[in-house]
């Protein structure tokens, strides 16, 4: 086929230098081809593909694009406009952006090793499109439809709350790839509602919202730098605690699970303050397992109280159950309490364990007329506690104000002031 190949070279040339002078017309194209149609028809199938010579030195740049630039403009039929559909938003593609490096070719589509690779030049116009490994991110499987692109990573499909994933190709204005174009700002959930990108990819983006690093935008991952992260960077008003509210989405009212009964947990009125570790595990880091790398609800991860006497607690998205801190014990009138209850009802006397409980001595005959403070000490009665050891994970038993002089947890024997040492 050299004397095709020869012959491809001279249309090539000839038809470039035409097309220079009649653009509109395309007419060099046009003569060109049908006089080198003509003289190769003998050697050359064109219907409907150009069958060339796999082995042919044919440079990406003599059918479209340069020598320097092989995308176009121009296209494989000479035009050099963004509206014709050869040419686009390649060139817009193929230089550095406000947001992010320079794409390459195979980022987007398949290139073929060779002129004449399967799906490159064996189908009539429009073009078919086998997406690239950035164009399919996310496990995405994007879509051209001769107009737009849908579904593709670039442009946030694996994302959420961008306003425009299915841009216009031949739409180069920057308008399609603003900031809030692929992703909302912030993301939907589970991303947090905070819109101070900075706090979380500091190594990205600047508090102006400006790209300091192109290249750790649109790559294929989320590049979390750490930067000045603290719990009330998502969630928290960090003037108490960093529990909510707000929660990561920004609601502030209890009846959001975000919220809950954070608070009154926090600063309640039957126990010391609880520390968010006893209920729940706290991340060492943003980005430790089991923390933000799955949709909401979140997980929950229990903590060291909540597990108390071998418990494996529950939840479920409404109720805490099979917790200690509301009913390890018998006799409770509400054992799973739900979490956006917070009028109080859910934590008074008798709600975790029975008054008094069924356990042990509590309600032999000698007992029946004693105080909860006789065996527990002053503060303790049947709707009142001494809060610096209630919900503790101990049986307390004995101190101040109680009539117990010794308590043995082991053996679990208490030397009363009303009787000789007994077996609880």
């Amino acid at each position: 086929m050299s004397g095709i190949n020869s012959k491809l070279n001279i249309f090539r040339n000839w038809r470039k230098k035409l097309n220079k002078f009649f653009p509109s017309l395309k007419i060099g194209t046009i003569l060109l081809f049908l006089i080198f149609f003509q003289s190769c028809k003998n050697s050359l199938v064109i219907s409907p593909a150009i069958n060339a010579n796999p082995a042919d030195n044919a440079a990406c740049g003599d059918c479209h694009g340069s020598s320097t630039n092989f995308a176009p403009p121009a296209d494989t039929s000479g035009n050099t406009s963004t509206t014709s559909t050869g040419v686009g938003a390649h060139d817009a593609h193929m230089k550095d952006g406000p947001y992010r490096v320079a794409l390459q070719c195979l980022d987007c589509h398949l290139v073929p090793v060779a002129v004449s690779a399967v799906g490159h030049i064996d189908s009539a116009l429009p073009a078919e499109v086998i997406f690239g490994p950035l164009a399919k991110t996310k496990g995405v499987t994007p879509v051209w439809n001769g107009t737009t692109c849908t579904d593709v990573y670039c442009h946030g499909v694996a994302l959420s709350g961008g306003t425009n994933n299915a841009p216009n190709w031949t739409t180069v204005d920057g308008t399609q790839a603003d900031c809030g174009t692929c992703h909302g700002l912030p993301p939907d959930p589970p991303h947090p509602a905070q819109a101070d990108c900075e706090t979380c990819h500091a190594d990205v983006v600047n508090a102006a919202h400006q790209i300091i690093n192109k290249s750790l935008h649109i790559n294929g991952e989320v590049n979390v730098s750490g930067g000045a992260q603290t719990c009330t960077s998502c969630h928290g008003s960090g003037a108490n605690n960093n529990a909510p509210p707000p929660d990561t989405q920004g609601h502030t009212a209890t009846s959001f699970t975000g919220v809950g009964a954070h608070q009154s947990h926090m600063t309640t009125n039957i126990s010391a303050n609880i520390s968010c570790v006893e209920c729940h595990i706290v991340p060492n880091q943003i980005s430790d397992p089991g923390h933000n790398d799955t949709a909401l609800p979140a997980e929950i991860t229990f903590g060291t109280l909540a597990k108390t006497g071998n418990l494996t607690p529950a939840w479920n998205g409404t109720t805490c159950a099979n917790v200690y801190c509301h009913g390890k014990f018998t006799g409770g009138l509400n054992t799973s309490p739900t979490w956006t209850t917070v009028n109080g009802t859910q934590a008074a006397c008798g709600t975790c364990h029975a008054r008094p409980p069924s356990t042990g001595k509590h309600r032999i005959n000698d007992h029946d007329n004693l105080s909860c403070s006789a065996c527990h000490g002053s503060n303790y009665s049947s709707t009142s506690v001494r809060i610096v050891d209630h919900i503790n994970g101990i049986k307390d038993v004995g101190g101040p104000g109680s009539q117990i002089q010794s308590w043995n947890s082991t053996n679990k024997t208490c030397d009363p002031t009303c009787h000789n040492t007994k077996s609880w």
